[in-house]
């Protein structure tokens, strides 16, 4: 599956989707959560409110797209593979 269409998907099927990935890590800076899930060759990127009271987004990408803050949590990730 690419990213855009994951991103396109209606939220309840990335729900299910998100539920069947592998959590890969999980940062706070104390106003936003982000997870960041492993599902197949997309990477899925949670963002929500610390409390995780309401989600703020649900983003896809592919391995050469990944935000910066999850670098070292994929180094070693794919090191260990």
């Amino acid at each position: 599956m690419f990213s855009e269409k994951f991103n396109s998907l209606p939220d309840i099927e990335k729900h299910q989707l998100i539920y069947d990935a592998e959590k890969l890590d999980e940062l706070s800076d104390g106003f936003t959560r982000f997870a960041l899930y492993k599902l197949g060759d997309l990477f899925i990127e949670v963002k929500s409110s610390p409390d995780r009271v309401y989600r703020k987004s649900i983003q896809a990408f592919e391995l050469k797209d990944i935000p910066l803050i999850y670098s070292s949590c994929i180094i070693c990730r794919l090191g260990a593979m």
